[in-house]
């Protein structure tokens, strides 16, 4: 992958703009476009801006044209501890691992779907999650509450183990411009329900770019904790301390656990059915976390839904 700053220098110049003009265009200063011009690729929201701007195809500018676009990760982790690299380059390896099922040829720039910078307070935001998930006033949402409110939004949740490195239950990605929350199995329902919301707040906002002010960082957080208690108040919900791996994998039966992921993770399901003629099992044993016998049955499985 290399960044055409060359293209770029040649794209404004033909329209006429100075540094400065461009700058003010997409909203950056002066010293910003130098660096794109020297070779610092754009970030996040920059980025979608630069192409938006210029008329250019996402993923545009870039010589390999197999590269992919993944946003920086949210989660928990606290920037600048010493473990935060670890983490950032685990949740980086893991989402490239599904860029395959998100072709950038599909995606389009994303778009806030609830929120904005300038949105109500989270008091408001928790009342249209608990809206959309239609839960009675003084009940407590339950995991698959959550995991509704996930497909109504349409985040692509995936399921799977998470290194303890990462320090989190969950964190949200984009993938070429797909919505995507990696939840850890090995989690607690009741924890990984708050985690979920928790990141479907980051999901809902506009991208957080990787050079933002670390101020702009926390008062994100801080907005996505704050959504996370309104939507359960002083409700707690009765759901035992048992995991999502428990769960997922006490079935026995592949074609079950495929069809838990069918009815609890539609987004991903859907995914995985759309692109099962061109994953190898291997691949999918991978991408699902399961061994490769029974990757090879949940792709016999999924092959024949497709054919239904």
């Amino acid at each position: 992958m290399k960044w055409q700053k060359d293209k770029l220098k040649d794209l404004i110049k033909a329209r006429g703009l100075t540094q400065d003009r461009f700058a003010d265009e997409i909203g950056v200063s002066r010293q910003t476009v130098a660096t794109w011009f020297a070779g610092r690729v754009p970030k996040g929201l920059h980025l979608m801006k630069l192409w938006a701007f210029l008329g250019l195809e996402p993923g545009a500018l870039f010589l390999d044209e197999k590269r992919h676009y993944i946003t920086r990760a949210m989660y928990h982790t606290i920037e600048g501890s010493r473990s935060f690299e670890t983490a950032k380059k685990m949740t980086e390896e893991i989402a490239a691992l599904y860029a395959v099922l998100f072709p950038k040829e599909k995606s389009s720039p994303l778009q806030p779907v609830i929120l904005s910078k300038d949105a109500g307070s989270a008091q408001i935001v928790s009342m249209v999650f608990r809206k959309l998930m239609g839960i009675a006033e003084d009940s407590a949402p339950t995991f698959f509450d959550i995991l509704s409110l996930m497909q109504r939004l349409g985040v692509c949740v995936i399921p799977r183990s998470i290194p303890s490195e990462v320090v989190a239950d969950a964190f949200y990605v984009t993938i070429n411009f797909s919505r995507v929350i990696f939840v850890n199995w090995n989690g607690k329902l009741s924890e990984l329900a708050r985690a979920m919301v928790h990141e479907s707040v980051h999901a809902l906002r506009p991208v957080v770019e990787d050079d933002v002010a670390d101020a702009e960082i926390s008062r994100e957080e801080k907005f996505c904790e704050e959504v996370v208690k309104f939507v359960w108040g002083k409700r707690r919900n009765t759901e035992q301390d048992r995991t999502l791996e428990e769960l997922m994998f006490s079935m026995g039966e592949v074609s079950q656990y495929a069809q838990f992921l069918q009815k609890h993770f539609s987004v991903w399901y859907e995914t995985l059915k759309e692109q099962a003629g061109s994953i190898s099992v291997s691949k999918l044993s991978e991408m699902l976390d399961v061994s490769h016998t029974d990757a090879a049955a949940f792709q016999k499985f999924i092959s024949a839904d497709v054919v239904s």
